[in-house]
């Protein structure tokens, strides 16, 4: 998954680089880059996070 995201973001800086202006080669890398990879960082890092909770719940509920 992390290889697909390394190249992700290669293919949208190549885009961002042949972009006319350098404002848009900027916005194109942050809104077609930058932000999928930070939701798909943050999903992960919640993703885990409620796994973590669920068997520390469950760990809890066994001693009680």
């Amino acid at each position: 998954m992390y290889l697909l995201m390394v190249g992700w973001v290669y293919v949208i800086l190549m885009f961002s680089l042949a972009q006319e202006s350098v404002l848009a080669g900027v916005l194109t890398f942050s809104l077609l880059g930058v932000l999928p990879v930070v939701l798909w960082v943050w999903m992960k890092i919640h993703r885990l996070r409620a796994r973590r909770e669920a068997a520390a719940s469950a760990q809890d509920d066994g001693k009680a």
